[in-house]
């Protein structure tokens, strides 16, 4: 809805559909904190069993997710990275964009192929507007853990203990 919105003013444009995806990771970490409150709780409670998360295309919310799992075992940024555009070698667009309702297919004048196109991939500034946004709102993500999701800093260290490698 929000692309459909973007064309309407500044027209059917990849670089302004990835401005709005970069600000829907910005929302991902200001307006989902219930939600990955929510997520850390359930990865607490595992009791060192597997967690399998996902979101309707796995790339995006679950991008997210992984970055701030990555974030607590403090991996290089360069890894998270690569792990995160993995996406985009494992995902086809039409099933990354399968829950849309619409199609440029069907000769629906909302959604276009350019939409369909950058919603069915991920890049970096995708990830670096969250990142980013944590950074100049929250200070750090450890701060963000702490202060916006409630997490102390012993779930970190159990978090670690859980799915670390020891």
């Amino acid at each position: 809805n929000r692309m459909v919105a973007q064309k309407t003013i500044e027209g059917d444009s990849v670089k302004s559909y990835e401005k709005v995806m970069e600000d829907s990771y910005r929302l991902y970490i200001n307006k989902h904190k219930e939600v990955w409150k929510k997520f850390f709780e359930i990865l607490l409670q595992s009791k060192k069993l597997p967690i399998i998360f996902h979101c309707s295309a796995g790339k995006d919310r679950t991008g997210i997710a992984s970055f701030l799992i990555q974030s607590i075992f403090k991996n290089p940024i360069d890894l998270i990275f690569e792990n995160y555009l993995i996406s985009n070698d494992l995902l086809t667009i039409k099933a990354a964009t399968a829950e849309q309702s619409t199609s440029s297919s069907k000769q629906d004048t909302l959604v276009t192929k350019k939409m369909l196109i950058t919603l069915g991939k991920v890049q970096q500034s995708y990830l670096n507007a969250a990142i980013d946004e944590i950074d100049q709102q929250y200070i750090s993500i450890e701060n963000y853990f702490i202060s916006q999701l409630g997490l102390k800093v012993n779930d970190i260290q159990r978090l670690k203990q859980i799915f670390g490698n020891n």
